[in-house]
């Protein structure tokens, strides 16, 4: 698996980010690896939410690949 992504809203504004970011555990990543729905785990929503919010401060995507 390298990309999944969540529909999330950030500052009012429904987007699309990647759920699988740096600063999963293990646990998490074999969650997702297993077919585990992002959407109900918090705290992948929230690591993802915050290095999506980290990219987009700093004028990158929230997608890797993307500048």
């Amino acid at each position: 698996m390298t990309e999944l992504s969540i529909g999330v809203e950030i500052d009012g504004q429904k987007m699309l980010i990647p759920a699988i970011v740096p600063t999963l555990t293990e646990e998490e990543i074999s969650f997702l690896s297993a077919g585990g729905d992002p959407r109900t785990n918090e705290s992948i929503k929230k690591k993802a939410s915050d290095h999506a919010i980290d990219r987009m401060q700093r004028g990158k995507s929230p997608f890797y690949g993307d500048r």
